[in-house]
């Protein structure tokens, strides 16, 4: 799965991509209706992608994304300051990463100018 968020002046949104080992992808494009830094894009596109894996009943996931910090903060490796960052943050394990799986490892990494992080149960 590769998810992307993006805010500018004009808006925020996210791409999502989700491709199976078949080859099949569902893609989405989604323009957020409230105001959000980059950071919270980030976090949103992150969100939908894990509810949609859940969906369609993804067991094991890989996750890439551009934002090293959010990756990052998922893993453990960075800390959350920002209050709003950390809602984001326990939604996203709470949440999403729950009812996906239990994971039994998170860790990130970098390939390819994208850092990724593998959920399995």
């Amino acid at each position: 799965m590769y998810v992307d968020g993006s805010s500018n002046k004009s808006g925020s949104g996210a791409g999502v991509i989700l491709k199976n080992e078949e080859g099949t992808r569902i893609e989405l494009s989604l323009r957020f209706k409230f105001l959000a830094s980059n950071n919270q894009a980030e976090y949103e596109a992150l969100l939908v992608s894990l509810k949609l894996a859940k969906e369609v009943g993804a067991e094991r996931l890989i996750v890439f994304s551009d934002s090293q910090v959010i990756t990052s903060q998922v893993n453990d490796t960075y800390q959350v300051k920002d209050p709003n960052m950390k809602k984001y943050l326990e939604e996203a394990r709470a949440d999403a990463l729950s009812k996906l799986a239990r994971p039994k490892r998170r860790k990130a990494y970098l390939k390819d100018d994208f850092f990724y992080f593998c959920l399995t149960s």
